[in-house]
């Protein structure tokens, strides 16, 4: 309810927790009985906020690890211990589509390394290199326990 005490902590920590974490989304709700489409049309703005928030996150993650969301689609498709619902991949944003994405580019790093030096001494041929590419990546599906 929106008495005057409710009213002073809540403006008092919103202050403090917004100057804290200013990029955090906050929302106090303080309703009477009256006021039900207020606070879902707050709850419906706050919700939004998060949801640009989380695709900003999203992108700025494949912008850093150089994916786009059809690679590591078919990535976790070929993965289906880390595509489960229950991994949890560690936390480095705030939205865990952008932690997934982290997640699945330290995954995918030592197959590259493998890969480059698979190129350099065995074959030097383009058309080599995409079966060299399959085989590393059948091979660490297959040997590396997710």
């Amino acid at each position: 309810f929106g008495c005057m005490p409710s009213s002073g902590v809540s403006d008092g920590v919103q202050s403090l927790i917004t100057e804290l974490f200013p990029e955090g989304i906050y929302l106090a709700v303080e309703t009477s009985g009256d006021g039900a489409v207020n606070v879902q049309s707050r709850v419906q703005m706050q919700v939004f906020k998060a949801r640009k928030a989380a695709a900003r996150d999203l992108q700025r993650a494949l912008d850093e690890t150089g994916q786009d969301l059809d690679q590591v689609r078919t990535w976790l498709a070929r993965n289906p211990r880390v595509a489960r619902a229950l991994h949890h991949s560690p936390q480095r944003r705030g939205c865990t589509a952008a932690d997934l994405v982290y997640d699945v580019a330290e995954r995918q790093r030592p197959l590259l390394l493998m890969s480059r030096r698979m190129r350099r001494r065995l074959l030097p041929s383009a058309d080599n290199r995409t079966v060299a590419l399959d085989e590393v990546a059948r091979r660490m599906a297959i040997r590396r326990p997710l």
